[in-house]
């Protein structure tokens, strides 16, 4: 079986460099249950959570058993799992586990992240959540992504949707967040800016209101910086 595989743009949840993602129906069970559950519900010894909707999707047992006794080898290692349906991400730091789960369980892999280079992987390893690296900025011109937080004050939403336009297209607000400013929640509500001294703008007056910014870095700068490098060292070595 054939799997996309994905560059890495930054750390998944803070931490981790490398996922697996992979497509198993039933392994929610893995996650919200336990192993011995789901070991126990292949053997039809068990007829799961009543009540759950996932319960009620067509599962194939033999699979699942089989994708459950491949993973078990790999629960106590430094790792974090996801499930939701049939979708069993898994998360890891570390290049030979995460080579060592490929192998393991490449009969049932949808998708692989992974940095695309030793480079990239020392970037966002040392950068942590703050940096993001594309191939292209957004809309060709976005520097940085600000996060608000979902309660932030109604009339400090209104307030801020109004002054924002003082900023042109400076400041990029996607419909979802536009919405937010009216209608009240919305989950991760963000907008995109073009510069350094707008974003500093934005921070003074939405202050604590703002959730974090990311900042897009383009891949090919990584790599010139990397050119750059090798080129001094050649020279000093000369």
């Amino acid at each position: 079986m054939t799997y996309n595989k994905q560059a890495t743009s930054k750390l998944f949840y803070g931490k981790w460099p490398y996922k697996i993602r992979c497509n198993v129906e039933g392994s929610w069970r893995i996650k919200r249950t336990s192993v011995a559950e789901t070991l126990n519900f292949c053997h039809n010894k068990s007829n799961g959570i009543v009540g759950w909707p996932a319960k009620r999707r067509q599962v194939d047992k033999p699979r699942l058993l089989k994708f459950t006794r491949s993973l078990i080898p790999f629960l106590d290692k430094e790792i974090q799992i996801r499930a939701e349906q049939s979708i069993f991400s898994i998360y890891c730091k570390d290049k030979e586990l995460y080579n060592s789960i490929i192998k393991e369980l490449t009969p049932y892999i949808a998708e692989v992240y992974e940095p695309a280079s030793d480079l990239e992987f020392d970037y966002i390893t040392n950068n942590g959540a703050k940096k993001v690296i594309r191939n292209t900025l957004p809309h060709q011109k976005y520097r940085y992504k600000v996060y608000f937080k979902s309660e932030c004050n109604a009339n400090t939403k209104v307030q801020f949707e109004s002054w924002s336009h003082n900023y042109g297209d400076k400041i990029k607000i996607p419909r979802s967040t536009v919405n937010w400013f009216i209608q009240g929640w919305q989950q991760n509500p963000y907008i995109l800016v073009e510069d350094s001294s707008t974003l500093a703008m934005i921070g003074l007056f939405m202050g604590h209101n703002v959730h974090k910014v990311e900042e897009f870095i383009l891949r090919s700068s990584i790599n010139t910086c990397l050119d750059q490098e090798q080129v001094c060292q050649h020279s000093v070595s000369a």
